[in-house]
């Protein structure tokens, strides 16, 4: 699996315990706490899937999120301590794919980030035996 994210989280511990335990699952991650380096990196290099916070110096995660949207369909995850209503709802009108609160799980974080990449299509869930190729959430099989 070669699939890299963009991590964007303000809290250092947060920040470095989601890349290590998404690094520890397959992923490539790239992580930073200031919003206008990650802006800086997201034109730079090439990611499958964007973690943002929204609470961010320099530039806030909607406020990336804003700028992703004009030249770019990468899928975006929205972690973040605002749960109120109107914060989920902007996020959403500017096309995170998923919100969500702190605290949350780091298994948690996973599962909507392979959820998001199987959604997309980037992520591809198959086995290969010699010739034969497994794809066992649709129950099928090709040779």
């Amino acid at each position: 699996m070669n699939i890299r994210i963009l991590l964007v989280e303000d809290d250092e511990h947060i920040c470095n315990t989601a890349k290590t335990f998404l690094e520890n699952a397959g992923f490539t991650v790239d992580a930073f706490y200031d919003g206008s380096k990650a802006w800086e990196m997201f034109y730079n290099e090439t990611y499958q899937l964007i973690i943002l916070d929204i609470m961010l110096p320099h530039m806030n995660g909607i406020e990336i999120l804003k700028e992703i949207r004009k030249n770019s369909d990468v899928p975006a995850l929205i972690i973040t301590a605002l749960a109120d209503d109107e914060h989920q709802l902007t996020a959403f009108s500017h096309h995170a794919d998923d919100y969500i609160t702190k605290p949350f799980s780091m298994q948690i974080l996973l599962k909507r980030v392979e959820a998001i990449l199987r959604r997309t299509g980037i992520l591809k869930e198959e086995i290969c035996v010699g010739n034969l190729t497994l794809f066992p959430s649709s129950y099928k099989a090709a040779f």
